[in-house]
């Protein structure tokens, strides 16, 4: 896959702290990239670096190949979508989409073009008229998605696009996002603290903490074998048993002993909806959770059962 953006040993320093740290990676064409992290952890400031809006203490930014350092934001070839959108209250849905077209003196008939099919591809065409505080919360999200996408950057940059909306809404736009990515054939660099939404939509997944890159790999590879203790508790669910690291969904519990199985006593259960996650105590005093669909826990609170999961399930780290 060709590079279209790469980061070297990029660095950021304010006079507090230092919030990135020698970062490298690199995207390609037509890329779902996501940086995830916990607040702080220093992945918005990488993205305000990439669009122009801060300036590198030391690192190189490539964007096709050619250095970005010091360019202006507008003379970059990317696009951001910010955690608020920051629409024009004023302008309709159609001016709003129109303003960076019009900022570069684009044709009026051009701009028209454009805007419909962005308006099409976001399936808003038939709200151009309506202001802003006319749309809901997702429509607004999309204005903004339609707003950077009809510039046709190299690179869409999205800062925290769904932490505004409500969760059924907020799941139906992960799939919106990941259409719209496929689509268009645009390399998107999707920030979030989201564990749940970088997993789902990424091609590949980058892992910040306290301003550095702990891991890099497909969703799979980081979740199933995080290289450090940070990924694995980041990314999910994990149970310290036998100096190894386990995911609740690869344990088995069972009220029959077999070999290699560990005794452990239920001790209470929390139902989630899709499934179950069983908290037991093994006989060493530490502690397990196994997540379990809704049909197969029928255990109770201080009942005796039995632990096991496959080697080819565990992973160690550090």
């Amino acid at each position: 896959m060709q590079t279209v953006l790469e980061l070297r040993a990029l660095t950021k320093h304010f006079p507090t702290h230092r919030a990135v740290n020698g970062v490298s990676f690199a995207i390609g064409h037509g890329e779902f990239f996501s940086l995830v992290g916990p607040s702080g952890c220093g992945k918005t400031t990488t993205l305000r670096l990439i669009a122009g809006f801060e300036e590198p203490t030391s690192g190189q930014l490539l964007l096709d190949g050619h250095s970005v350092e010091g360019l202006p934001a507008y003379q970059r070839d990317v696009s951001t979508v910010f955690q608020n959108y920051a629409l024009f209250p004023h302008l309709t849905v159609a001016q709003n989409v129109a303003f960076g077209l019009e900022r570069r003196g684009r044709p009026q008939n051009e701009i028209t073009d454009k805007v419909g099919r962005a308006l099409e591809l976001v399936h808003l065409s038939g709200k151009e008229a309506r202001l802003p505080n006319q749309i809901s919360g997702g429509e607004r999200q999309r204005v903004a998605l339609a707003r950077s996408l009809v510039l046709e950057p190299k690179v869409l940059l999205l800062d925290e696009p769904l932490s505004a909306l409500d969760p059924k809404l907020r799941n139906e736009m992960r799939h919106e996002l990941k259409n719209l990515q496929r689509r268009t054939g645009i390399a998107f660099l999707f920030v979030t603290h989201d564990q749940e939404e970088a997993l789902s939509l990424s091609d590949r997944v980058a892992i910040m903490n306290l301003g550095s890159l702990e891991q890099l790999g497909t969703p799979q590879e980081v979740y199933r074998t995080p290289k450090t203790r940070f990924v694995a508790e980041f990314l999910g669910n994990v149970n310290w048993l036998r100096g190894a690291g386990v995911r609740p969904e690869a344990v088995r519990v069972s009220r029959a002993a077999c070999e290699g199985a560990s005794a452990a006593v239920v001790e209470a259960q929390t139902f989630l909806g899709n499934c179950v996650h069983l908290r037991t105590k093994l006989e060493d005093g530490s502690a397990c959770t196994a997540e379990m669909a809704q049909q197969e826990c029928d255990f109770q609170a201080g009942e005796r059962v039995y632990l096991s999961w496959n080697t080819a399930d565990e992973f160690r780290v550090p």
